[in-house]
């Protein structure tokens, strides 16, 4: 075979697999923007935390081992909880449930309310900057952008 040959034949092949790579990650992203949709989140006071360690560790626990939940942060020193969570997957009203069912009912949730998950709908200044389109192709892998993939694959081949 020909050294030539064999260097065609590498690089199809890396191009073939940062394309297939390309599109995973797009179909993923659609799959993330869609589920967006489907998140909620809700923030509440949690009685009964008598300490940091134990308690809020505890909740983050049980929290973390519960299908459908996004993310959650807990502040010990407000006693307040916020939820991230999948609502095609779990429920508010379970989120409570398996919080005020810990230590034998130590917890009790109060002043429940829903809020913005993510963000709301509102953008800020630099996601408005990123947003704009440039009409070049871009392709993305999960923290890795390619801006100019298939402008760089075009002069190479010429």
């Amino acid at each position: 075979m020909k050294p030539i040959n064999i260097t065609r034949k590498i690089a199809g092949i890396l191009l073939m697999s940062l394309m297939t790579l390309a599109a995973c990650s797009s179909e993923e992203s659609a799959m993330e923007n869609s589920s967006k949709d489907n998140l909620s989140a809700v923030e509440m006071e949690v009685k009964g935390m008598v300490c940091e360690m134990g308690c809020v560790s505890s909740i983050k626990k049980e929290l973390k081992g519960l299908e459908g939940i996004s993310n959650y942060s807990i502040d010990f020193e407000s006693g307040t909880a916020k939820v991230e969570f999948y609502n095609t997957k779990i429920s508010k009203e379970e989120v409570v449930r398996s919080i005020e069912s810990l230590n034998e009912g130590m917890y009790k949730v109060e002043n429940l309310k829903e809020v913005c998950a993510v963000d709301c709908g509102e953008t800020d200044e630099n996601e408005k900057d990123s947003s704009k389109s440039t009409n070049e192709p871009q392709a993305m892998l999960d923290g890795f952008q390619l801006p100019n993939f298939f402008n760089l694959i075009n002069s190479l081949i010429r």
